[in-house]
């Protein structure tokens, strides 16, 4: 009988958990240590004890001995998965034994002979192989136990044992651990659909449309212990609202849905076991060697097998299987970064192993023939919900593998040892070909499909306002001193934001987000409008008042004989520096500030202010009579399309919902349109579906007196 197949029954009499067969010279051994001062200790003085035997007998290569010292070890594992206590932690007490397998494991992996010790397989995976997939295993433990799995076979291939990690994929392969049937879901459907229509509730089909939803598409990719929780819960908080409202629960149903968690549950523990498989393949690459990945791909079905084996593949041979896992590749090589060597990358060998998988992906090797392209498009609506963020971080990740592809086939060594079939290497170019245009189809139908909320709409153009308030400077000023009452006559001249936006970058949830779109707009339509009323501040000034200087600190002196009625008005000045040491010089507080972000601070108190101008980045400050600015009036387009909101008039419009609106941008394009183009009216309206028209408008218009009893001084 194998090793792996031994029953460890905790009640057997020939354990030697049961201190039934332990030799006398290994209990004096046991006896002779020194006795512990508490239950830490105790178990500590246990282990050491059983380590010490276990040594012994590796020395003197006594099989007998070795097994009974696992059968120790074993028996503790399964006894405290069953414990509990408030009082005692008894999963650290579990991790403990389970890190001494560990230590037994090592132990046997470096000894010299390559004569393989038959315990190997079972200290290396077999007993948390059967402990992981037992029916009563502890959920709270199974993260546990995965971490210690893969610590084992990582230390076989780092030790270059890689047989060890071949015998693990045979026995993952000739295992049960595969869910099968993920059709179970309909049996409940059934059974929900009778209870349903014997009361009478009409629309059952979109009742019930969650219930394959969340029984086959959701626990098929499960990838996570967090991804499991979360589908328990939507599950159950789906019947409890939805379903149970309507119907009597019996047993006969409960049973379906416990059914259902544990299906659930065997195909997130599969899918573990798939990404250990993953991460160990991913070092054994990085180790130099392809052995244990084209073992993987041909011990069930070897190239020269005519036969057709019922066996499970563990590696992802569908294409949503490969999907999926790629869609998980980040989180698999952030895991193996702690247990890389030196200073190398993870992610070269495991864009590696993915393209060997792509390599080997045979649509016709199932029970039908696969459809890549329609596969694509279901993984990505079924799995990731057709949401463009994850959709397209799918495409870049294909996109790197296929780069990446592209530079092993340059690589001599590679092609040879890997991918030495030119038939698979032209499948597989046009297989990520196929994947990542399907993936893009997705995208383009989303954004098609999906409307830009008006919520959306209003939020943005209200935020771009309120951005622009941050800095309209000028205006600020004009309105604190502005005096004259008097109203300009109307320019009909405005300025603001008028532009073509790729719509998809305001979709809820896009990939493509309007990042620094508000505080561009924002700033932009502030900035034109400092520079009007800074072009209204140098009307009161006389060409002869304007003067040229060679240096900052002659700002201070001519400031310091400026009369009470004027203000100061600098650009790109930082005028704290000027008036270091000077009493006269205030800065400006939160209780004294003026204009905020504007007001520097006060000298002998006249205000001083400025701003930053990005555009014309020249220094200068303008002396100016208060007398002078007379105040500003502000105004609204004449267009009926266009809402009022504070100051602006705006319009946010979308083709897709008001092809109207665009009518006078087709009918009379703009002529960056024609150059880009041409006239032709229907070219032009399939562009136009592309994109929103933004409107963000106002006139401002800065009044002054024609007294010019000001002075500007331009720093050189």
């Amino acid at each position: 009988m194998d090793i792996d197949d031994i029953p460890f029954d905790l009640q057997e009499t020939t354990s030697p958990a049961a201190g039934t067969v332990m030799p006398d010279k290994f209990r004096k051994l046991y006896e002779s240590l020194d006795n512990p001062d508490n239950s830490d200790d105790l178990i500590l003085k246990y282990i050491q004890c059983i380590f010490t035997i276990w040594e012994a007998a590796t020395q003197k290569n006594n099989f007998t001995v070795q097994k009974y010292a696992i059968y120790i070890y074993t028996n503790w594992v399964y006894i405290l998965e069953r414990l509990s206590s408030d009082a005692i932690d008894f999963q650290q007490i579990l991790k403990f034994f389970l890190r001494e397998l560990g230590s037994l494991n090592i132990s046997l992996l470096e000894l010299e002979s390559k004569k393989q010790n038959p315990l190997l397989s079972t200290l290396n995976y077999g007993i948390l192989l059967n402990k992981i997939f037992s029916d009563d295993v502890k959920f709270e433990n199974l993260d546990m136990y995965f971490q210690f799995l893969f610590n084992n076979l990582y230390q076989a291939a780092r030790l270059e044992r890689y047989n060890v990690v071949d015998q693990f994929i045979e026995r993952c392969i000739n295992s049960n651990f595969d869910p099968l049937n993920f059709g179970a879901y309909s049996h409940l459907y059934n059974l929900l659909d009778k209870k349903l229509k014997e009361n009478s509730i009409d629309n059952n089909q979109a009742l019930l449309k969650k219930v394959p939803e969340l029984g086959f598409y959701k626990i098929r990719y499960l990838k996570n212990f967090k991804e499991y929780e979360e589908w328990v819960t939507s599950f159950e908080n789906y019947l409890e609202n939805e379903i149970f409202t309507k119907i009597e629960t019996d047993d006969e149903i409960y049973n379906l849905i416990n059914n259902q968690k544990k299906l659930a549950l065997k195909s997130l523990k599969y899918n573990l076991l798939q990404i250990v498989v993953l991460k160990v393949l991913t070092f054994s690459l990085f180790k130099s060697t392809d052995t244990n990945i084209r073992h993987a791909f041909n011990f069930n079905q070897p190239e020269d097998s005519s036969a057709i084996q019922g066996n499970k593949e563990i590696m992802p041979t569908t294409l949503s299987e490969i999907l999926n896992y790629v869609d998980y590749s980040y989180n698999i090589e952030h895991d193996l970064f702690s247990y890389w060597e030196g200073h190398h990358g993870v992610e070269f060998y495991l864009h590696k192993l993915f393209i060997y998988i792509f390599y080997r992906y045979n649509p016709k090797k199932h029970y039908y023939d696969e459809d890549p392209a329609r596969l694509t498009k279901a993984f990505c609506s079924d799995v990731l919900l057709n949401d463009p963020a994850r959709v397209d971080g799918l495409i870049h990740k294909i996109q790197r593998l296929e780069s990446t592809f592209k530079y092993l086939l340059t690589n001599g060594t590679e092609k040879i040892s890997l991918f030495d079939s030119e038939e698979r290497v032209v499948k597989t170019k046009k297989l990520f070909g196929d994947v990542i245009g399907s993936a893009k189809e997705v995208i383009q139908q989303a954004e098609i499909n999906t409307n830009i909320k008006e919520e959306r709409k209003t939020w943005f153009l209200q935020n771009v306002i309120q951005e622009y308030d941050k800095y309209n400077f000028l205006l600020k000023l004009f309105k604190l001193y502005g005096t004259d009452k008097k109203e300009a006559e109307k320019k009909d001249e405005y300025f603001g934001i008028n532009e073509l936006m790729d719509r998809s970058a305001f979709l809820e949830n896009w990939h493509i987000p309007f990042v620094g779109l508000i505080e561009s707009f924002g700033k932009t339509i502030a900035e034109r409008e400092n520079r009007l009323g800074i072009t209204a501040l140098y009307e009161t000034i006389k060409d002869e008042n304007s003067e040229s200087i060679d240096m900052e600190k002659a700002i201070a002196k001519i400031i310091r004989n400026i009369n009470d009625n004027n203000i100061i008005v600098g650009k790109n000045i930082y005028f704290h520096s000027l008036f270091i040491g000077d009493d006269k010089f205030v800065e400006a507080t939160s209780e004294t500030v003026l204009i905020k972000n504007c007001h520097v601070g006060f000298y002998n108190e006249i205000p001083i202010f400025n701003f930053y101008d990005n555009i014309f980045r020249d220094k200068s400050f303008l002396v100016i009579d208060k007398r002078d600015i007379c105040g500003v009036v502000e105004s609204t387009v004449n267009n009926p399309d266009l809402i009022t909101l504070d100051s602006f008039s705006t319009n946010f419009s979308d083709y897709l919902e008001d092809a109207g609106k665009f009518s006078e941008l087709i009918d009379n394009p703009n002529s960056w349109l024609v150059d880009e183009l041409g006239e032709e009216k229907e070219v032009i309206r399939n562009y136009l579906k592309k994109f929103v028209w933004i409107r963000i408008l106002k006139g401002s218009d800065f009044i002054v007196s024609g007294e010019k009893r000001g002075m500007s001084y331009n720093i050189q």
